[in-house]
C-alpha cells in the first residue's frame, strides 16, 4: 500500500520527485548495472551519513509508493501492485492465482520448486522493516521441501544490524563465520 506518513524505523518520508530518474516509465530507459556503490555524505555536509546515491534510496522509495512488486517483477504496465492490492478490496479471487506465472517463481510462498538451492537466513529479532516472522515463514516452507536451510535469529537485532555495534552478547565475527562455513560447505566442491 502506498504510505503518506513514515513507515520504515521513523524515516522521513521520500520526496519521490527527486527520483524521477529511476522512476518508470522513465527507469526503463536505464542502463541495467550490477554493481551500485554505497556511498554517504561527510560529516561536513547538512545531512551527514545520509546515503549520497540516490539509488540506496530506492527500495525504501518503491515501498513508500506500494510499487515494489513492479520494481521486483518488471511488470509495470499493467501494474501488478495496482492489480494484487485492488484484489484485496474487490474479490475473493486468491492474490497468488492472480501473479503471472512467469513471476511466481519468485515468490517463495506459492511453493519451493525441488531445485531451490541450500539458503542462509540471518534475521534480526527486533526486526521493524521486515518483521522476522517473514523469515520464520520462508524456513519452515524451506524445511517442508527439504531443502538445506539454517534460520539465525540475531537477539534484539534491528534491520540492518550489520551496520551497528553488536548487541550484547552476540559475537558478529562468529555470526559471519558461521556464514560464510555454510557457504563454503554448499558453494565450493568437496575434493
Amino acid at each position: 500500500m502506498p504510505k503518506s506518513e513514515p513507515f520504515l524505523r521513523g524515516r522521513e518520508i521520500l520526496d519521490p520527485q527527486q527520483f524521477q530518474t529511476f522512476l518508470y516509465p522513465q527507469s526503463s530507459r536505464l542502463e541495467p548495472i550490477s554493481d551500485s556503490p554505497r556511498s554517504y555524505y561527510p560529516p561536513d555536509h547538512d545531512t551527514p551519513g545520509y546515503p549520497s546515491n540516490p539509488r540506496m534510496l530506492l527500495g525504501r522509495l518503491f515501498l513508500q509508493l506500494g510499487t515494489y512488486l513492479d520494481y521486483y517483477t518488471g511488470q509495470h504496465d499493467p501494474s501488478l501492485s495496482d492489480c494484487l492490492r485492488s484484489l484485496l478490496t474487490t474479490t475473493t479471487t486468491p492474490v497468488t492465482e492472480s501473479i503471472p506465472e512467469e513471476h511466481r517463481r519468485l515468490f517463495p510462498q506459492l511453493g519451493i520448486p525441488p531445485t531451490w538451492p541450500p539458503t542462509c537466513l540471518v534475521h534480526g529479532s527486533s526486526d521493524t522493516a521486515v518483521l522476522v516472522g517473514e523469515s520464520r515463514y520462508l524456513h519452515s516452507l524451506l524445511k517442508a521441501a527439504n531443502i538445506d536451510v539454517v534460520l539465525w535469529e540475531v537477539p534484539g537485532a534491528e534491520h540492518s544490524f550489520d551496520y551497528n555495534q553488536p548487541v550484547e552478547g552476540v559475537s558478529y565475527a562468529k555470526l559471519f563465520d558461521d556464514i560464510v562455513d555454510f557457504l563454503v560447505c554448499h558453494l565450493v566442491p568437496s575434493t
